[in-house]
This record gives structure tokens, sequence and C-alpha cells, in this order.
């Protein structure tokens, strides 16, 4: 099964920009990656297993892997029971983040964290695919 991976944030409010910046580094080694601010807005354009990278400010970090899309500040309505509707496998990947203000920019610390979910999506995607 392809996975397929969805970059959420919005880059404007400081470390929620960090699933985005995420994206952009496995988009820049070639893995396909739909970008959004919130996860809601594209559902409806996913299918098979789904790797969410989002920022989050109650996940450890530098990032934590959740299956049941139920990380603390995430986004409404739950993902889980939308993913479970559609037939989607959702793997949630919620990258540490402490500072969420408007134009304060990625913070140096959620930019590593997102550089870690980053190399650990790229290995579980190629893992995934070598199974095939």
């Amino acid at each position: 099964m392809d996975v397929m991976v969805l970059a959420v944030g919005n880059p404007f409010r400081g470390d929620d920009g960090a699933g985005i910046y995420a994206g952009r580094l496995l988009a820049g080694r070639g893995v396909p990656v739909v970008f959004a601010e919130t996860p809601e807005n594209v559902m409806g354009r996913l299918k098979g297993r789904v790797i969410v990278l989002d920022a989050c400010r109650g996940c450890r970090p530098p990032f934590e892997l959740v299956r049941d899309a139920s990380l603390p500040g995430t986004h409404k309505p739950n993902l889980s029971s939308l993913a479970e509707k559609l037939g989607i496998e959702l793997v949630v990947v919620g990258i540490h983040g402490r500072r969420f203000e408007m134009f304060s920019g990625l913070s140096r610390d959620a930019e590593e964290n997102a550089r870690r979910a980053a190399e650990f999506v790229w290995n579980m995607i190629n893992t995934s695919r070598e199974g095939k």
C-alpha cells in the first residue's frame, strides 16, 4: 500500500509551521506531500495509509507518533473518526512546539524537531516500500 503524507500547519503562527517545514523537507526528497492549513480541509482527497505531520503543544519532544489522532491541541473534528469513515489508515506525527504566536517564526527547537520527524517519516516510508 502506498503512503501519502499530509503536512499541516500555518507557517505564520510560529511553531505551528513545523508540519509544513517537515513536509517541505520530504517533498525535496521526492515524497509526494499534500499541504494544508487544517487536515479536515483535504481529508476527502486522501486514501489508503496517511501520515500526518502536525505541530503539537502537548506532545513529547522531538515528536510523538500517535495512531488515534488524539494529540492535545490538534484539530477538530476528531481525525480518527473522520479517517475511519473515509476508510483511511491514519498515523499522526505530532511535532513538539512551544511558540504559536502570529508572525513569530519557527523556533530553532521546532525546526530541529521537524527535521527529526521528517527523517523518521522518510525511514518509515522506505521501510513500507521495501515490504511490498
